[in-house]
């Protein structure tokens, strides 16, 4: 997982985790993605659709570990069992229906 992380771009890196950075970048490769397929430009629509996929994939598995900091343990080597326990306990507390 790190090592796959480590190639990704600085965008995918600074956006991670933090919404307000996040939904413009998302918004902007989509429509450079569509103006690069109408155009026919093969290889800026590309590029764009693989930072958008890339940015909503990390995004949503630091959200499901628990945020950003969470995500950076994970890179850092600590076990996914370690990060999702936190949550876990949490959520066994809650009664039936909560949520």
């Amino acid at each position: 997982m790190a090592d796959g992380y480590r190639g990704r771009s600085h965008a995918v890196r600074l956006c991670i985790g933090r919404p307000p950075l996040l939904r413009p970048a998302v918004l902007a490769l989509g429509v450079l993605a569509r103006v690069a397929d109408r155009t026919g430009y093969t290889l800026l629509g590309n590029a764009a659709c693989s930072l958008l996929f890339h940015l909503r994939y990390y995004d949503r598995l630091a959200s499901e570990l628990g945020g950003r900091r969470a995500f950076a343990e994970l890179l850092r080597g600590r076990p996914v069992a370690e990060l999702l326990a936190p949550r876990a306990s949490r959520t066994s507390r809650e009664p039936m229906g909560a949520g």
